[in-house]
């Protein structure tokens, strides 16, 4: 898990390859777990 922005290694190396809804998936898991707000701004790790 990055500490800066709460992606799992899986996600933070295969972003450019997921498909719009697997990255709307992994914002909603960093939204409700409380990583970014609803635009995406950080909320921890900065």
């Amino acid at each position: 898990m990055c500490r800066s922005c709460g992606r799992t290694f899986e996600e933070v190396t295969g972003w450019i390859g997921y498909s719009e809804e697997q990255k709307q998936a992994c914002w909603e898991r960093l939204i409700r777990e409380g990583w970014v707000d609803l635009d995406r701004t950080p909320l921890r790790g900065k």
